[in-house]
């Protein structure tokens, strides 16, 4: 049970805090980032909504993930290119609000490089980038 728990606590953690994470992709991370650009047509009418953005985090999809088994594996990308209206809503999205358009201008984060991202309880963000 502990190990079902732990990620989800930690990523809740992760975007509660205020200040920016940059990372490359971990396991916790990989699932993470495949459901953001699976879901990135639902993210985009809640982005539109938030008025606040207390912390950003920015995880890198470029080096892809290694699997357990050491093979290399790059999906997120080729998600994110199958699903290519709906990540091109979310960040029409993203640029249309201002309180985002600010946090990533503030974060260093290209919005044509957004591929999906994940919203905390709070309206923390957390983007996948390519």
């Amino acid at each position: 049970m502990f190990n079902k728990i732990a990620p989800i606590a930690l990523i809740t953690l992760t975007l509660a805090l205020p200040n920016t994470a940059y990372a490359q992709l971990d396991s916790a991370s990989y699932i993470e980032a495949t459901s953001a650009v699976m879901d990135a047509g639902l993210a985009a009418p809640e982005i539109r909504h938030l008025h606040n953005v207390p912390s950003v985090g920015v995880i890198s999809l470029a080096d892809g993930f290694r699997t357990r088994s050491g093979q290399y594996t790059n999906d997120v990308e080729m998600i994110a290119s199958q699903n290519g209206y709906w990540v091109s809503r979310l960040r029409h999205a993203l640029t249309a609000n201002p309180v985002t358009r600010r946090a990533m201008d503030e974060h260093g984060v290209n919005v044509n490089r957004v591929d999906g991202v994940s919203i905390g309880s709070t309206g923390s963000l957390r983007f996948f980038v390519e």
